[in-house]
């Protein structure tokens, strides 16, 4: 199995970003859906972090926190988390993925853990939108114009 596809395969579920796929400019979200116990189940550190990110250049480094020595049967589903990415500008990144035990502070040297699961993602750019009106507006726009028009209709054949 590849690295990039590892990340489906080392927790239940499927996982992704939202926005799907992500935009420039907008807070990112990558939602996980771990196994309960398969692997470890996720908690907080002796700091009460779960979770600390680290972006450098088109590398983002995700520790996860984990509860080490949970015996591994058949897990069920577990808990679905939510990392917050915060703005990346648009590109094309590699995601690792750590699992560091509870008992680690962060911030951490990513040299010091090997990653367990890894993806690619591309930020795409946002697309500019241009105002507009909605219908409420646009339906006031009209009445003035009609307005307007059948005040300068009504006033020019009163003077003529």
């Amino acid at each position: 199995m590849a690295f990039t596809d590892s990340i489906h395969a080392q927790f239940a579920g499927p996982s992704g970003f939202i926005p799907d796929p992500p935009v420039a400019g907008k807070p990112i979200i990558f939602r996980q859906n771990f196994a309960l116990g398969c692997p470890p189940i996720h908690v907080p550190n002796v700091d009460g972090e779960s979770d600390w990110l680290l972006v450098d250049g088109s590398d983002v480094h995700l520790f996860v926190v984990f509860k080490q020595g949970v015996p591994c049967g058949v897990p069920p589903q577990g808990p679905t988390v939510d990392f917050d990415f915060g703005i990346l500008p648009a590109g094309d990144y590699l995601l690792f993925q750590y699992r560091v035990p509870d008992t680690v502070t962060f911030p951490v040297n990513p040299n010091d853990f090997g990653p367990v699961a890894g993806t690619n993602f591309t930020v795409v750019s946002g697309a500019t939108s241009i105002p507009s009106m909605n219908v409420f507006g646009l339906g006031v726009l009209l009445m003035l114009l009609a307005g307007v028009a059948g005040w300068r209709f009504f006033s020019a054949r009163s003077m003529g």
